[in-house]
């Protein structure tokens, strides 16, 4: 991880961040997996400190959603600002409105002249597995702005899924110290941190749009919101959304348990040849995953 680079990257986020006034209207779109709901949540609590009031959520599940169909709603709601995270998209796509792009994905092309500024690690990291995820980047804006806010838990989720514990292994030193009934190890691994409750909190957060789509995204990020500085809440499903994301895991295990037993019922193994035979049934569980 190049620190100098990143540190300067996100010093120049934040003097953006600064220029929001009270009277602002904020639209946030982002990606609808682990990474990008709780990189939403933690920018809207950020949001929330900046102006009193939290963004307007569009969760999507690529750069492709970004369509004229969203940008005519967006023209609708005429937001003073327009935030993407985790998306890679080309800010010239949006460069109506004035806000930025935060990503880490790799990218083929970005407009300098967008009043949409981009900002991605890879523009000056040159190795993958340094990249850090949207997640840890929004958690050390809020952090750095508002102290107060303990809220490692979430980012630790996201930097989970994307596979980045080692990297971002201050964000689990934190979550130690902050609340560690939830997680106390000695070592920081990926693996470690997959078997442990980040990995259900993972699955959690995913299966709002295994289940509703964009509805369950956005139930997701309220749900991580909610709770805040209290993970409890969202593990025992004790606010509003968190109780409804609660339902939506427990479906998602349940129909997984299902399909497991019906494919060891009615599948043709060739152990042999290490192939299984399957016709699928029809699901209403949307399994696609993430890049």
């Amino acid at each position: 991880m190049n620190n100098q680079n990143l540190h300067q990257m996100l010093e120049e986020i934040k003097e953006n961040l600064k220029k929001i006034e009270k009277s602002d209207d904020i639209c946030v779109i982002h990606h609808d997996d682990a990474d990008g709901c709780t990189s939403a949540a933690l920018f809207s609590i950020l949001i929330k400190e900046l102006i009193d009031d939290y963004p307007i959520l569009f969760p999507i599940r690529g750069e492709e959603n970004v369509s004229k169909g969203m940008i005519n709603q967006l023209k609708v709601i005429n937001p003073d600002y327009v935030f993407v995270l985790d998306v890679s998209v080309d800010s010239s796509k949006l460069n109506i409105f004035k806000g930025f792009v935060l990503d880490h994905h790799m990218f083929s092309r970005h407009s300098k002249d967008s009043s949409m500024s981009y900002f991605n690690p890879r523009l000056f990291e040159g190795e993958d597995d340094k990249v850090v995820p949207v997640s840890y980047m929004v958690y050390k804006l809020l952090v750095d702005m508002f102290p107060e806010e303990k809220v490692a838990w979430i980012a630790a989720i996201g930097i989970t899924e994307d596979h980045r514990v080692e990297l971002c292994r201050e964000v689990f030193e934190k979550v130690m110290e902050e609340n560690p009934e939830i997680f106390n190890s000695k070592e920081i691994t990926q693996k470690i941190a997959e078997n442990s409750i980040f990995g259900q909190l993972w699955d959690m957060v995913r299966s709002g749009r295994m289940i509703k789509k964009v509805e369950g995204a956005k139930a997701s990020v309220l749900a991580l919101v909610e709770s805040k500085n209290r993970p409890d809440k969202f593990i025992n499903g004790l606010t509003q959304h968190s109780f409804a994301l609660r339902k939506f895991y427990d479906r998602v295990n349940y129909e997984t348990e299902d399909s497991l037993i019906n494919v060891k019922q009615k599948a043709k193994f060739y152990h042999d040849k290490k192939i299984i035979i399957y016709e699928a049934r029809k699901s209403n569980i949307s399994a696609l995953t993430s890049f």
